[in-house]
């Protein structure tokens, strides 16, 4: 019962979720968040993604981003669009939802969480399967 409430809580909460940790896999693009082109669900390992061959957001559109615990103690990532950010991840969401946004940093593919629902205010939060060090290493990597 007790994990059934977290999963619940989990799902509910959040608007990015990355379901499995798989090892990066390179990707010939800026670093930002992109759309997943012909997404198949029985396909959707990080090396299978096709990704779209333009940016959704740049990492430049990110005003702040911090890593905190959130309410059922895991940690997660908070980040804030810029205004002309905000409204193109709000488009780029309301497209994608039950879909991956693939991440790409260092022209790797690090991870591509599913949209659980429109992202309207340009505040994003991915959780996951992400150890505090891994945060920070993404973190550290979108900051540069």
């Amino acid at each position: 019962m007790k994990a059934l409430l977290r999963m619940v809580l989990l799902i509910t909460s959040v608007n990015l979720f990355s379901q499995v940790k798989e090892k990066p896999v390179f990707a010939d693009r800026e670093d930002g968040f992109y759309e997943v082109v012909d997404y198949d669900v029985q396909k959707s390992a990080l090396k299978d993604l096709n990704l779209s061959t333009d940016i959704g957001i740049s990492t430049r559109e990110i005003s702040t981003i911090k890593k905190r615990k959130n309410e059922i103690d895991l940690y997660v990532i908070d980040i804030v669009l810029t205004e002309a950010g905000a409204g193109k991840f709000k488009k780029l969401t309301k497209k994608n939802i039950a879909r991956p946004i693939a991440i790409v940093l260092n022209r790797k593919l690090i991870s591509a969480p599913l949209v659980m629902n429109p992202i309207p205010d340009g505040k994003v939060e991915i959780s996951g399967n992400f150890t505090e060090e891994e945060i920070d290493e993404i973190i550290n990597a979108i900051k540069r």
